[in-house]
């Protein structure tokens, strides 16, 4: 069974379209930190459920809490199970709000672990297609 959010989560600031983005994921069961250092991914973003593919995150980095301290300060957990995806600016220009995403774990098992119900981007005042 997926979770459902919105990203980013209630009382963060918005993404700003155009400007690069990194989602943050931590994976435990039953409280438990996950090694998903063997785990590969996939996560793709629509203007809604099952509408059309806007774009798809290409960079996964695997991390543990221990080596993020200002996301998870204080915990010790070297445990291989936070989820780094990397979106560009070329990939956030796209997005609006409203968007949704899920990120799926497509080995050693299939199994959709979050589902973004909506996703909240403010748009860039000064952007201009084909300017940085």
């Amino acid at each position: 069974m997926a979770a459902h959010t919105n990203y980013p989560p209630a009382g963060a600031e918005p993404f700003v379209r155009g400007d690069p983005a990194t989602w943050v994921v931590r994976f435990q069961k039953g409280g438990v930190d996950q090694d998903i250092t063997t785990w590969t991914w996939r996560c793709y973003v629509r203007d809604k459920i099952d509408g059309v593919k806007i774009n798809e995150c290409a960079t996964f980095t695997v991390s543990n809490p221990a080596a993020l301290g200002e996301l998870f300060p204080g915990d010790p957990s070297t445990v291989p199970c936070v989820l780094l995806l990397e979106w560009t600016e070329g990939d956030t220009a796209e997005w609006k709000s409203g968007y949704v995403a899920d990120i799926e774990q497509l080995t050693p098992t299939k199994r959709t672990w979050l589902i973004i119900d909506s996703i909240a981007v403010d748009k860039d005042v000064s952007y201009e297609v084909g300017e940085p």
